[in-house]
């Protein structure tokens, strides 16, 4: 059950708050009205107080970094590590977490090639941003920066060398497809460049997209 834990934990919690009753009541017997009303102040603002720094206190996840952006969709300045907590204001400002280790991204599209034909090209590479702007990226492309970037510019390199090669020179036996995915992967380099984000390991393939339907069951 997925909620066994909070079931095998709710008598427990009942003998928890008989007890701060209790307490509550021996504490304050014997004394006024008005000394029991200014301590229930005092004890209500002080849990309100803890309660208020609960919200308000956030960790940066391992291996990222944070941001705070308010409503207006702006970042604030500054940037914070995982080594520990900072402050954002409820309903007004709201935590952002970025990734900075290296992860593996992947697109999958068809683009057309000189001669008419479909082509589809699968891109992969392992992206992590350039700390320092981190807040730029994350303005530019999003939390999912490695995607985005994929999407937008890794697809308008691609579709801008592709058309200039046949179906034949790109997913047949060709000598010059190696060049071909130098070309592109020279142009994407200079693109995260320009955008301060770090590639390792591209890897570009071309696949004919009618391959699977041409096959017997």
């Amino acid at each position: 059950m997925p909620f066994a834990g909070f079931y095998a934990a709710a008598p427990f919690a009942w003998r928890v708050s008989h007890l701060a009753s209790d307490f509550a009541m021996a504490w304050f017997k014997g004394w006024s009205q008005k000394d029991q009303r200014r301590s229930r102040t005092v004890l209500l603002s002080g849990v309100a107080g803890l309660a208020f720094i609960g919200v308000t206190m956030k960790r940066v996840p391992p291996g990222h970094v944070g941001l705070i952006e308010d409503w207006r969709g702006q970042l604030l300045p500054g940037m914070y590590d995982d080594s520990g907590t900072h402050w954002v204001l409820p309903i007004v400002q709201h935590p952002v977490s970025v990734r900075v280790y290296p992860v593996k991204k992947k697109l999958v599209k068809e683009f057309t090639t000189k001669d008419g034909k479909p082509v589809e090209v699968m891109l992969q590479m392992k992206m992590a941003p350039k700390i320092y702007y981190v807040p730029e990226i994350y303005l530019r492309f999003g939390r999912d920066y490695g995607r985005s970037f994929l999407e937008q510019e890794g697809a308008i390199d691609v579709n801008s060398v592709v058309s200039q090669h046949t179906f034949d020179e790109l997913v047949g036996d060709n000598a010059d497809t190696e060049d071909i995915v130098d070309e592109i992967v020279s142009r994407i380099e200079d693109a995260a460049f320009f955008h301060k984000i770090k590639l390792r390991d591209p890897n570009i393939v071309f696949r004919d997209p009618n391959a699977d339907d041409d096959e017997g069951p």
